[in-house]
């Protein structure tokens, strides 16, 4: 566990959702519940892995825990202190602290200017970093990424896509966070650099003992970057607890569904394969009672009438099935995942 963990969680959300209008002037669609009533803690120097499929709401949930959404329901703390109607310039000093990096540097980054004067705008922005600074903070920062200073009067489109990627990260470090949402920043790279990044990310945040959430579908990357993991499903977190716990002997039969579609050179004797049938239900449809049961091949009565609750099952460990106490794991061993 990081040295620098400490009692009082850093971030910390309360019943958190986020339910957008799908409706227009001449049509009555349903809301969409991206996120639903979702309590998460982030500890100091901590990395929290969400994952979970496409749509779950992972990114909308990394962008809530930010103050970048406004929450429909509960609440979203930093250090204490709720996020809901800050003045403005308690909004503005509080956003060098809480930094996001994108999933597509592309996007991210502005085509038309250098990515040496990017990186070092959030320090212009907060810190009113005089010009003839900027070549010195360009140096530091670009080093620290594991960037030639050569590369800072390139444009986005001349560097490749790891190059890109650490630059976002530079930019986001720049004024030194507190906190930092890391929203699927090596799903399109190659595997060779994905374990670049990943482990260039561990390292920064190992120095520099910022918090971070780290959103991914990938178990394999998030073995090696997360302290703990939450499993996203249909908006809400279905199980909880360190890592390598959870993906060593996943409780919920959704998680365990996760660990098993990894790929894998071997399989445990015995370990068969296991698989979902069928497809997410919309999030503007949610299902009564737990919301993974038309999918879920030990579903029984009570699961398709009552959702189940968010429960501690070890301890450090939680998870939202009403069975999760009784059925054995049936997932392949952790240790065979490899990046």
């Amino acid at each position: 566990m990081s040295p620098f963990l400490e009692a009082s969680p850093l971030v910390q959300a309360r019943g958190l959702s986020r339910i957008y209008s799908a409706g227009g002037w001449f049509s009555a669609a349903p809301p969409v519940a991206a996120v639903g009533k979702v309590d998460l803690a982030v500890e100091r120097g901590e990395m929290l892995a969400i994952v979970g499929e496409s749509g779950c709401g992972k990114s909308t949930l990394g962008r809530l825990l930010l103050g970048l959404e406004p929450a429909s329901t509960g609440e979203v703390r930093f250090e204490g202190r709720s996020l809901r109607g800050l003045p403005a310039r308690e909004q503005r000093a509080l956003r060098a602290r809480m930094q996001l990096v994108f999933q597509n540097p592309m996007a991210a980054l502005d085509p038309r200017l250098p990515v040496g004067i990017q990186v070092v705008e959030p320090l212009a922005i907060h810190r009113s970093l005089a010009a003839g600074a900027n070549r010195p903070a360009i140096e530091q920062l670009f080093s620290a990424v594991g960037l030639s200073v050569e590369l800072a009067g390139r444009f986005p489109h001349q560097l490749s896509g790891g190059q890109r990627q650490r630059v976002v990260i530079a930019r986001a470090l720049a004024t030194q966070p507190d906190f930092v949402v890391f929203d699927e920043p090596v799903s399109a790279l190659d595997v060779s650099v994905q374990a670049q990044i990943i482990a260039l990310i561990r390292g920064l945040q190992r120095e520099r003992g910022f918090a971070g959430v780290f959103i991914s579908h990938d178990l394999r990357v998030v073995r090696h970057i997360a302290d703990r993991v939450a499993v996203m499903y249909l908006g809400r977190i279905v199980e909880e607890g360190p890592v390598a716990s959870v993906l060593a002997a996943p409780a919920h039969p959704y998680t365990q569904a996760l660990v098993a579609s990894v790929p894998r050179l071997k399989r445990a004797p015995g370990g068969a394969r296991l698989r979902l049938k069928g497809d997410p239900p919309s999030a503007s449809a949610i299902p009564p009672g737990c919301a993974f049961h038309p999918r879920c091949a030990a579903a029984e009565a009570v699961c398709r009438g009552e959702r189940p609750a968010l429960h501690a099952t070890a301890p450090g460990r939680s998870s939202a099935c009403h069975f999760s106490a009784l059925r054995k794991p049936a997932a392949p061993p952790f240790e065979s995942m490899r990046l």
